[in-house]
């Protein structure tokens, strides 16, 4: 959650906007009531991808994240791509060099509530995952509220 705090604290002064309208969107005005066993409203995934047998590669298809952002580490084989959508026509770009194990790198895409709440200035990005060979795991850390 302070992750997602200070990337909205910089988004809000790029945008020219006080910063309480996004705390506000994050932190709200209601009561959050304590739930049994949860921690946060935020998710760490992890996801196991086989090779595909498809002539496209297409392992996990087309999708923009609810929520405010997702942190995507690099995985050591590459496969997540990006879409660009201009005139209604979306072209994918690959987002992962796929090197050195040994470095951390990641991917923060911006999601459905931010592309809301910004009024499109930072649109949700779609991707995808392209995966034709050995096993892949991506992790990421979805920020919702």
């Amino acid at each position: 959650e302070g992750m997602a705090l200070r990337m909205l604290e910089g988004i809000a002064g790029e945008m020219g906007v006080e910063w309480e309208v996004f705390h506000t969107a994050i932190k709200g005005h209601r009561k959050r009531i304590p739930r049994p066993g949860v921690l946060s409203d935020n998710s760490i995934r992890i996801c196991r991808y086989k090779p595909s047998s498809d002539e496209s590669g297409i392992v996990c298809p087309a999708h923009s994240d609810v929520g405010f952002a997702t942190l995507i580490l690099s995985s050591s084989l590459a496969g997540l791509e990006c879409g660009i959508v201009r005139h209604g026509s979306t072209s994918w770009h690959p987002v992962e060099a796929g090197g050195d194990k040994h470095v951390a790198s990641g991917v923060l895409l911006s999601a459905d509530c931010l592309a809301a709440l910004t009024n499109g200035c930072f649109p949700a990005v779609p991707h995808r995952v392209v995966h034709r060979e050995g096993g892949r795991i991506s992790i990421s850390f979805h920020v919702y509220s």
